[in-house]
């Protein structure tokens, strides 16, 4: 009975939680878990939290019985030049990224098949730019005799993902696990500002382009893992994630393509963890994010009138699909304190080769490559320990290619940089 209590407490919790995040890879986060995020997100086959499932949902049947929650402040830098001008989307500068995580042992064998259930709470991604001025739609705004705010044309893009990942896992005798998760995935999307592309030519559902409060969205997708201990120092991991069908924003379904679907893509991920010496561990992963098959980030930019109507029908973000590396090493200092460091690399998904893509991508700013991340956890009673991380995104620019929008000279280059601080509090039951 106790523990279907604290299961009906935690989910009450996570659904009233407000997540505004801008995720790194992409709009995918670098990691789920600040002990994962101090690594540079590396953890596929080194479970640290109970936010590892959101890495592995092999994980659980690892990390005991716990409970993890904390929060992250995420502050990004969006900007471009057209036109010799520069515009900042950084009217909104912080944002407040929550996670929680509740682990549960069913049951512990001494010869192995342990069983776990897992309950993940966190932001899974996501993007906005708050411009106060954004120089190619005033431009537009101009040409078509639309009237300015204060001389000004200010325009916001928000997107939040929340997931809700409840997890079983099991070993397999003593050197092996699996997971299966379940994903419970809400989305809610604003736009505004974006009169210009509100008519015929332009969208093929005029009305439903912007201006038009919040919007949400529910999926359900699930998620597949598996660890297996080769030796004493030598420990692999596999994971894939379904691709997840959403529900339609019907409210922008004349800018989201496929009738304002915004799925959130698959993805599959390999890793390894080496322990080195007793003190020292080292950490590699692969992910694979399938952005090309999803319509809205994956078709191709093509602006109108070449394409009339396209907006809502054909046209999405022309996004490739990403590979991203992540190294990360942990030293086991003490029984009390564990340091990390790690390097993240994912090239990024905008390919600068279609036309317009600068346009379209200055209002979601997803073009980040390289990332520095550190971290510690220090363990402040036997059953109590606190988890920090840093997260440095080094600026990356995209030189624009070709005509902007409709004429309005060169494409924009955009400009992006990012800082991420995140606590987290464990408790060990």
């Amino acid at each position: 009975m106790r523990f279907k209590r604290n299961l009906i407490l935690v989910i009450a919790l996570g659904m009233t939680v407000n997540t505004q995040t801008i995720a790194t890879n992409g709009n995918q986060a670098t990691a789920t878990g600040q002990s994962a995020r101090g690594a540079a997100g590396a953890g596929i086959a080194y479970p640290q939290d109970t936010l590892a499932v959101g890495i592995n949902p092999a994980a659980g049947v690892h990390i005991g019985d716990r409970i993890d929650t904390g929060l992250e402040l995420f502050k990004p830098k969006r900007e471009f030049t057209y036109a010799g001008s520069t515009s900042d989307g950084n009217d909104t500068d912080v944002f407040i990224v929550p996670e929680f995580g509740y682990n549960r042992m069913l049951t512990r064998n001494i010869s192995g098949n342990d069983k776990a259930f897992s309950l993940a709470i966190y932001g899974a991604g996501g993007q906005n730019t708050d411009y106060a001025n954004h120089a190619i739609i005033r431009n537009a705004k101009l040409r078509f005799g639309i009237p300015l705010t204060n001389g000004q044309s200010p325009a916001m893009v928000n997107l939040e993902q929340l997931f809700v990942q409840p997890t079983f896992s099991t070993e397999l005798g003593k050197r092996h696990s699996v997971g299966i998760s379940a994903i419970l995935a809400y989305q809610t999307l604003e736009v505004e500002g974006l009169e210009p592309f509100d008519n015929p030519t332009f969208s093929s559902s005029p009305g439903n382009v912007t201006n038009n409060g919040k919007d949400d969205a529910f999926g359900i997708g699930f998620s597949f893992g598996w660890i297996g201990k080769v030796n004493n120092r030598l420990t692999l991991g596999a994971m894939y994630q379904t691709r997840i069908k959403m529900d339609s924003f019907d409210k922008y379904k004349g800018i989201i393509t496929d009738g304002g679907t915004l799925d959130i893509p698959a993805k599959t991920g390999i890793g390894l963890a080496f322990a080195a010496s007793p003190k020292w561990d080292i950490l590699f992963d692969i992910n694979r994010v399938f952005y090309s098959d999803t319509k809205a980030l994956g078709n191709s930019t093509i602006a109108p009138p070449e394409t009339p109507a396209s907006l809502g029908a054909t046209t999405g973000f022309g996004w490739d699909d990403q590979t991203v590396y992540k190294f990360g090493v942990v030293y086991k200092h003490s029984s009390k304190l564990t340091l990390r460091a790690g390097l993240n690399y994912g090239k990024n998904p905008v390919p600068n080769s279609t036309f317009n893509d600068g346009f379209f991508n200055s209002l979601t700013q997803a073009i980040t490559e390289k990332h520095l991340s550190l971290g510690f956890t220090y363990r402040i009673k036997p059953k109590m320990s606190i988890t920090g991380s840093y997260v440095r995104t080094f600026e990356k620019t995209l030189t624009g290619n070709g005509t902007s929008l409709i004429g309005l000279g060169d494409a924009p280059d955009l400009r992006v940089n990012q800082h991420a601080l995140g606590l987290t509090f464990s408790w060990h039951l």
